[in-house]
């Protein structure tokens, strides 16, 4: 199983489009941080998003945005407009499409909104992803606060247009299911979003992500995720794939941001916290075996410092899947 794979079986990922909007004339949105990264697909006309402590970017028909978890940002159709709370967005939008059309929500969670204006309209579907076990995966923390899908990006990722336009469908089409069929299509559409945004990093960028490109530390990660429980060092591991002990870990942590072990530690808790929710069969004895630890009481130790929570009660609040 390749790297992506184990880190996006491990993230669990909940996708999901809270709201259509369709808006004329003069609009904006803020939209406060939360606990999961927003996403907005403008399926017609355009706007312009601005992350605080980024450039403002203009977006069109067929681009995506994505916005880090933490990040505040605004969505409007110009700088100059004075942007409404997220809260008043969707009270506003939500009364004028019922006055015109009698519904406002489609399946169980998106609202349908329509703000009345002069000019053609710019139609946006808003989502977010969250992730199981909170925003502290590995994954999240080389993520910028702002990625934009452009066109020419579909090039790389010509699955993407396809993705967008069926989630465009099923939420404004009121079909049973339709909660389930954005869900998935969410899991895809995160995938390729990372796929893209890793496509167009340069080498030597993307953080651990990126470092999977470069033969030697690409391999050592590949083995550490294929194999938690070996007992690993950093002389093994340079060793194993061709480097000497000095220069693989200069290498690793130049690439990838942090120690060789301090990476296998954290993948290591990732695995054991997957497989004390996916398995709830299996001993505590059996989760440490499994990614590397000999002792209950020492796997236990590394696992609260990791997450804050003995093995046990991660288990109890998790739950099986």
């Amino acid at each position: 199983m390749d790297v992506l794979t184990h880190v996006l079986q491990s993230l669990r990922v909940e996708g999901t489009i809270f709201a259509r909007a369709e808006v004329r004339g003069s609009w904006g949105v803020r939209v406060a941080p939360s606990d999961s990264l927003m996403f907005h697909i403008c399926d017609s006309g355009g706007g312009v998003l601005a992350v605080k402590g980024e450039e403002p970017i203009t977006f069109s028909a067929g681009e995506l945005v994505m916005v880090s978890c933490a990040s505040e940002h605004v969505i409007a159709d110009s700088l100059e407009t004075v942007p409404l709370s997220f809260d008043e967005f969707r009270e506003r939008g939500m009364e004028t499409y019922q006055s015109k059309h009698g519904g406002q929500v489609c399946g169980e969670h998106c609202s349908l909104l329509e703000l009345d204006g002069e000019g053609p309209p710019t139609t946006l579907y808003c989502g977010s992803f969250l992730f199981e076990g909170g925003n502290e995966h590995p994954l999240l923390s080389v993520i910028p606060p702002l990625v934009h899908i452009k066109h020419e990006d579909h090039k790389t990722a010509p699955w993407l247009e396809t993705i967008i336009r069926y989630m465009s469908y099923e939420s404004s089409e009121q079909l049973q299911g339709v909660d389930t069929a954005i869900s998935r299509l969410a899991d895809l559409l995160f995938l390729q979003i990372i796929r893209t945004w890793l496509a167009r990093q340069p080498e030597g960028e993307g953080g651990w992500l990126g470092a999977l490109s470069d033969k030697h530390i690409g391999h050592a990660i590949q083995l550490i995720h294929d194999k938690p429980e070996h007992p690993w060092t950093v002389e093994s591991l340079g060793r194993t794939v061709g480097m000497s002990r000095s220069g693989f870990s200069a290498r690793f942590q130049a690439l990838v941001g942090e120690a060789p072990l301090k990476y296998v530690t954290q993948w290591r808790m990732r695995t054991a916290a997957s497989m004390l929710q996916k398995q709830q069969g299996l001993s505590l004895d059996q989760v440490a075996r499994s990614v590397g630890y000999d002792s209950v009481v020492s796997f236990s130790r590394a696992f609260k410092r990791y997450f804050h929570l003995s093995p046990g009660a991660w288990r109890k609040k998790s739950g099986p899947v």
